[in-house]
């Protein structure tokens, strides 16, 4: 064929000859392919460590009756619940923390938080003042608590109950052992003394006074261990009387600690790489360079009579 004519003219007359039609041609077989495999979705099993999860849900419940107005724990019991609980929460790690208060009524004072610093910042404004009525219903709290925790979670859950014990009612144990019943543990923290003391109250124009019962006593009101431990036991949980502010924030770091050692590793589950967006993205290299090849060759054949010229 080369006799019949220069090499110019014969690649203008025969360019389905030329090597350049099979690397185009190869370039269009590959894209071809690749979208049908990318079509298919192809993949392959890798082995992931599951997402990192709060070690333990921590949901706080705090007797906010009158009672807790008792000034046998210094300042008063109350405010020294406050001052454990923020020392507490700021120094915890990898949980979830949720308060409950209660007295004749339950409230969900703070929804679960990752956010220590949040959960500081609630902490003052607990007072007796949040619930009108008063008594001592743990029922209605112990179901509060409740709801915070998930049947599902993989975290330890904990519940530690702040109270000086007095005037539960009947059914108190019957709703902490449902409770522990679902994988809780319930701890409690007794507030006082089992000397007790008078309950100092202040009206509306913040004049102090002792409170009264109907005979015109003062009330004397008393920690109760008793009934703080019957909770502890059907919560599987542990009683402890409150001391210093650290050493009961020990207790409490304590138990946590426990959960975070019973929890193990994240356990290791199967996922899977897939290869979609390779295959896709190899395809639409090969269109385009099928294209700037096909520009690039049409301006570099020279015409057939430019050797005449």
């Amino acid at each position: 064929m080369k006799k019949l004519g220069n090499p110019q003219q014969l690649q203008y007359l025969m360019p389905d000859t030329s090597h350049k039609q099979w690397i185009r041609m190869g370039l269009y077989l590959i894209a071809i392919l690749c979208c049908i495999l990318a079509i298919v979705s192809p993949r392959y099993p890798e082995t992931v460590t599951a997402p990192d999860v709060p070690v333990a849900d921590v949901v706080f419940m705090v007797d906010i009756s009158t009672s807790m107005l008792a000034s046998d724990v210094a300042p008063n019991r109350l405010e020294k619940v406050k001052q454990v609980l923020s020392q507490s929460i700021t120094n915890l790690d990898k949980c979830r923390v949720g308060i409950v208060l209660y007295a004749a009524q339950a409230y969900p004072f703070l929804p679960f938080t990752e956010d220590m610093n949040v959960a500081v910042s609630f902490i003052p404004a607990i007072q007796p003042s949040l619930i009108s009525q008063q008594g001592t219903q743990l029922t209605k709290a112990m179901e509060m608590a409740g709801y915070y925790f998930s049947d599902t979670a993989r975290s330890n859950q904990v519940i530690f109950l702040f109270s000086d014990g007095e005037n539960h009612d009947s059914e108190f144990l019957k709703s902490v052992e449902k409770q522990a019943a679902r994988g809780i543990v319930i701890h409690t923290i007794g507030v006082g003394t089992e000397t007790g003391s008078q309950i100092t109250v202040s009206d509306a124009h913040g004049k102090s006074s002792v409170k009264k019962d109907a005979a015109g006593l003062p009330v004397i009101t008393r920690m109760e261990p008793n009934n703080l431990r019957q909770i502890a036991e059907a919560g599987k949980g542990q009683f402890y009387p409150i001391s210093s502010t650290q050493e009961t924030t020990q207790f409490i770091q304590q138990q946590i600690e426990a959960a975070r050692l019973s929890i193990g590793k994240p356990p290791q589950i199967t996922g899977y790489t897939y290869l979609f967006q390779w295959l896709a993205g190899i395809s639409l290299v090969c269109v385009l360079l099928d294209m700037i090849l096909g520009v690039f060759y049409k301006y570099r054949i020279p015409s057939p009579f430019s050797s005449y010229k």
